[in-house]
């Protein structure tokens, strides 16, 4: 009586919510009477409540729950990225779901998956004793298996002794010590001696063309594409009609792309204007995020472990706010945005205005000898963009290795980024005008090694009246501050900061800086003349070097003076 109870208060019909029904069914308490309800379940309703679960957890609990006959014809109906959610988060416990899942569903699962990504689940499927798993390698392509298993270093070593080694021969184990990849050839070699020689042929021959052409393959992959004009982010532009949900994808609309349990990646900005759209629209965005989204974990290896999903998340949301710069910060207006435009040209406009910077940054690079830590630091996060969101604000973010090495990446929003460019554009202008080409190690290996030579400048140009590498010497900045500075107060004496300015702006003029750089210029001479104040207030120790703290110069470096010239560090 109780599963019939049970049965029908959860029976799905057509309308009903399944989140409702996965609910119902993940509070039953009793595994007995689970079992009994989700065995008579039609393997269609069974996936749709599946899919829905709160969390993996609750997935794991109802898919164990079926018989094998039952659990295999569920797995069926399961998008094929739920399914491998389930198994890659909890790997311990639902890699043996790949005994039961069938050659179609797998070969989807690796549609989407990066040679890398493809090696795991093929090494993962012979990690333990199924016929059924272990067969799997031998229903796909030997090209696809060999290109797996050339992404793992030990194969690549070992390649030719591999391909000697013979099936059912004296050794009875391919030499080899990681043990997945042992046993992934183990397998290989005997369910199919000749499918084993083919792949090893084909891998051979696979490591040999890429022999040929890997200076050109690393410089491709390493190297970003310098376009011949910065990019303009464009407009949004709105659809004539309201959108609605495609009419190839309304029969999906129960069934989502990647219904994989997520933590919830929009801000309360997108939260309030998603909620405040029309239901059509609001189920037809929802698909549009679900295959950006998808495309986003393909992009990024078709790895669909829950750090990998909530980086691919952190990214989307990320093109979708850049993409929605410059409409007000309010829901209404964000909402009227999302009635009237596709979410694609959303992330697009996005990933043009990343672009857009990384062009910028990339033009600015050949004078990274002349930067300090943090500047190559931030220079090298805009070159090489991973974003993300910042957590308080929920801001577009790029990842940033944070000062101290000790800490994880810092997120920095990409607005202040903007800042942080343009400081670096007018400190390379300034450098150039200093006639400095590199900094010493000692200053090019702090965060700051820039800000001592813009106060040295400023120092220059108080003593002196004109820039002098010298001042950068032992004993200049302690005959500076015994003459200028304050100690009692612990201020620059009366006058000194005008003066300094009016000298700043004299020189921008004089140097040649580009007219537009030179008011930040001057803004960037005069904030380290104020870090040099502080500095002069709270330190008994008083170098150029303590100002820009680094790690130490190697003893063969020598002291490093200043000098100009073809070579010239500063």
């Amino acid at each position: 009586m109780m599963e019939e109870t049970v049965k029908h208060q959860i029976t799905i019909v057509p309308g009903v919510d399944p989140r409702e029904a996965a609910k119902a069914l993940v509070n039953i308490k009793d595994d007995e009477d689970l079992r009994a309800v989700m065995n008579q379940l039609e393997p269609s309703d069974a996936a749709q409540v599946i899919a829905h679960a709160p969390d993996i957890q609750a997935q794991t609990r109802l898919v164990w729950s079926m018989d094998k006959p039952q659990r295999a014809a569920v797995l069926d109906h399961l998008a094929p990225v739920t399914v491998a959610a389930m198994i890659q988060n909890q790997e311990r416990r639902n890699r043996r779901l790949l005994g039961d899942v069938s050659v179609e569903h797998f070969a989807r699962i690796l549609e989407f998956c990066s040679p890398k990504q493809r090696y795991y689940w093929l090494a993962l499927a012979n990690s333990f004793a199924d016929v059924g798993a272990n067969l799997l390698i031998l229903l796909l392509p030997p090209e696809e298996v060999a290109e797996a298993l050339l992404t793992v270093p030990e194969f690549r070593r070992k390649r030719y002794t591999l391909r000697r080694f013979l099936p059912g021969g004296f050794d009875p184990f391919p030499p080899v010590q990681d043990r997945r990849l042992k046993a992934l050839l183990v397998r290989l070699a005997e369910y199919d001696g000749d499918r084993y020689k083919e792949v090893m042929e084909i891998a051979c021959g696979m490591a040999e063309d890429a022999r040929e052409h890997a200076d050109t393959f690393a410089q491709l992959e390493s190297e970003p594409i310098i376009l011949p004009r910065i990019p303009q982010v464009p407009p949004l532009v709105p659809e004539e009609a309201p959108l609605t949900l495609e009419e190839d994808e309304s029969g999906q609309a129960s069934h989502p792309l990647l219904p994989v349990p997520l933590p919830d990646a929009s801000d309360s900005l997108m939260r309030a204007a998603t909620s405040s759209l029309p239901p059509a629209r609001r189920q037809s965005l929802q698909r549009e995020i679900e295959k950006l989204f998808r495309d986003e974990v393909m992009a990024q290896g078709g790895s669909v472990a829950m750090p990998d999903l909530e980086r691919a998340a952190a990214k989307l949301q990320a093109y979708l706010r850049l993409g929605l710069r410059g409409v007000p910060e309010n829901p209404e207006k964000v909402a009227d945005t999302l009635t009237r435009v596709r979410a694609g040209d959303v992330v697009q406009r996005g990933v043009t205005a990343l672009e857009q910077l990384r062009q910028i940054a990339l033009r600015l690079r050949p004078f990274a000898a002349a930067m300090d830590l943090r500047q190559r630091d931030l220079l090298l996060a805009l070159v090489h963009p991973e974003a993300t969101i910042e957590p308080k604000s929920g801001e577009a973010a790029l990842r940033v290795p944070a000062i101290d090495r000790r800490r994880r990446p810092e997120a920095i929003p990409v607005a202040d980024m903007h800042e942080h460019l343009a400081n670096i554009s007018v400190w390379v202008a300034i450098s150039r005008a200093l006639g400095v080409c590199a900094l010493t190690e000692k200053l090019a290996s702090a965060p700051n090694g820039s800000l001592a030579v813009l106060a040295a400048l400023a120092v220059s140009l108080i003593t002196r009246g004109r820039w002098d590498p010298e001042t950068l010497e032992m004993g200049s900045l302690r005959a500076f501050r015994d003459e200028h500075f304050d100690r009692k107060q612990g201020t620059w004496k009366p006058g000194l900061k005008e003066e300094a300015r009016q000298l700043a702006r004299a020189w921008v003029t004089q140097s040649g800086i580009d007219p537009s750089l030179q008011p930040r210029a001057v803004l960037l001479i005069m904030e380290a003349l104020d870090q040099l104040e502080e500095f002069l207030r709270t330190r008994r120790v008083i170098t150029w070097e303590r100002f820009a703290p680094g790690k130490r110069a190697s003893r063969r470096a020598g002291g490093g003076s200043a000098t100009t010239g073809k070579d010239a560090r500063a």
